[in-house]
């Protein structure tokens, strides 16, 4: 499964620390923010202040940025689960497939569906193999040619239905790394524009994208990740409506005396 690109050069390492990262695209990909929205004009290079940051230390000390890069990990090998699991009964005729994925589907499955399973799964090994053989006969017999004509329409077809079910995973996969790739970028964006308002800095890049110079800022932006949200501003107390007074009865005019 590919992973969406992003500008932060997030970058994808296997084993334990296993947490998604985004890939650096050349310059954009280095380059996080411009400190006011833009390069201030300099008459020298040596004017422009600029820092650096290791993104993957922020990904390991940021919780909520590795929150969302494990999140991302972990949607993405789900998908390749899916995959595996047709791919590894590709062979199967239509109706036992078609059985496979029901069975699999049961909430609450017997020994006996359970044995079914295995069943299954072992017939499309056996298949698989079959079908192995005959193709690398040259010469078929008439009932070898019938045997793999049969077994080579289907998977002739489940390559094309699992080329289709890759692409929609691709999807998936992609729209959600895009999804919570916007959600890191903004908060990695935010932090990194107050950091260099306070050291007034003019740049600040990923660490991965630099030879050599620039402030490290690192700490400062795991300081600034970390950091608790602002609580919510209260909302203004609504003045009591000032109570209007009744008018004052009036009095019915006098009769005169007769």
């Amino acid at each position: 499964m590919g992973h969406h690109p992003s500008a932060w050069g997030w970058q994808e390492k296997a084993g334990e620390d296993s947490v998604m990262k985004r890939t650096i695209s050349a310059l954009v990909g280095g380059l996080l923010l411009l400190a006011a929205g833009a390069v201030p004009a300099v008459a020298a290079e040596a004017q422009l202040a600029y820092g650096v940051v290791d993104m993957v230390r922020v990904g390991k000390e940021c919780p909520g940025i590795g929150a969302m890069q494990e999140e991302s990990a972990q949607f993405a090998q789900e998908q390749q689960v899916k995959l595996y699991d047709r791919e590894r009964v590709m062979m199967l005729a239509d109706a036992d497939y078609t059985r496979y994925f029901d069975l699999r589907l049961l909430a609450a499955p017997t020994e006996a569906n359970t044995k079914q399973l295995a069943d299954l799964e072992r017939l499309a090994v056996d298949r698989m193999g079959r079908f192995r053989e005959l193709t690398a006969i040259k010469d078929r017999t008439a009932d070898q040619q019938k045997e793999y004509d049969e077994l080579n329409k289907v998977y002739a077809t489940r390559m094309g239905e699992l080329s289709r079910f890759r692409a929609e995973l691709q999807r998936a996969v992609d729209e959600q790394q895009a999804k919570l790739a916007k959600q890191t970028d903004a908060k990695v964006e935010a932090a990194a524009k107050a950091v260099a308002a306070e050291k007034k800095l003019s740049l600040v890049f990923v660490r991965a994208a630099l030879i050599f110079g620039g402030t490290d800022v690192t700490d400062e932006m795991i300081a600034k990740l970390n950091a608790p949200a602002p609580a919510p501003a209260a909302p203004k107390a609504t003045p009591a409506p000032t109570a209007t007074a009744a008018p004052a009865a009036t009095s019915a005019p006098a009769t005169p005396g007769k």
